[in-house]
């Protein structure tokens, strides 16, 4: 099943890089942890228009830590309840003195907070993030890209764990849900580029999920994408099932 839009075009879910940190628990039993780490950076001649930093991940692949980034997030959790947020900030310019120079060329800011809450049947979760890509301009004129100078958004949902009506003590679930995402991967752009109105997307998806156990999913659901210009709008239905080991 595809993930949310937000999760893919603003903030990728499958980021991940090569570095070294440290994670820790305020003292006290406070519920406030923290993570902190130096990783690689971002490449500027992955940013595009319509994904925003997606392609600009490096992931280990013949990674390159010419431009380090430090990344961080604070939580706090209670039971049922869990706040947080996160930034990311380095350079993206590489070895490319064109884009940007320093340790921190052409850097990418980004800053996200989110929250869940569960309680009994019912359970809730936002995210917001806002992304400044300080010298999209420069990008733009090295790579031939129109890439936004902020990209940003954020989504709610909401489900219901049906099951909760006839059969209260049972472990499986099986939730109805809603989730509305809007987001703009060029909420402002550099002088001189023309807004893309295509790309600040409304996203409205309604469906069922049905877990028989905690690493099992079979998932329905129904999805409508528009957008500001109105143009190459959709509604997809969707089928998957889902395995986590």
């Amino acid at each position: 099943m595809d993930r949310p839009g937000f999760d893919h075009d603003v903030i990728p879910t499958t980021w991940r890089e090569i570095g070294l940190g440290a994670v820790g628990t305020m003292p006290g039993g406070s519920g406030l942890a923290y993570r902190v780490y130096l990783v690689n950076g971002l490449r500027a001649d992955g940013l595009s228009a319509g994904e925003g930093i997606r392609e600009g991940r490096q992931e280990g692949r013949q990674a390159s830590f010419a431009n380090p980034s430090v990344t961080g997030r604070l939580e706090w959790a209670r039971p049922g309840v869990k706040i947080g947020g996160s930034f990311w900030y380095g350079g993206t310019a590489d070895t490319n003195a064109a884009v940007g120079t320093g340790t921190f060329g052409a850097p990418v800011a980004l800053f996200s907070a989110d929250a869940r809450y569960e309680r009994g049947p019912f359970a809730l979760r936002g995210v917001v993030a806002n992304i400044s890509v300080s010298d999209a301009q420069a990008i733009n004129a090295a790579y031939g890209r129109s890439v936004g100078s902020r990209i940003a958004g954020g989504y709610l949902e909401g489900a219901y764990n049906l099951l909760w009506l006839f059969a209260r003590e049972s472990s499986e679930k099986l939730n109805a849900f809603v989730r509305h995402e809007r987001y703009d991967t060029q909420a402002s752009v550099p002088p001189g580029l023309p807004r893309d109105r295509t790309l600040a997307r409304r996203i409205t998806t309604v469906g069922v999920t049905y877990k028989p156990t905690w690493n099992v999913a079979f998932k329905g659901d129904y999805r409508l994408l528009r957008n500001a210009a109105g143009a190459g709008e959709s509604e997809v239905l969707s089928l998957g099932v889902g395995y986590q080991f």
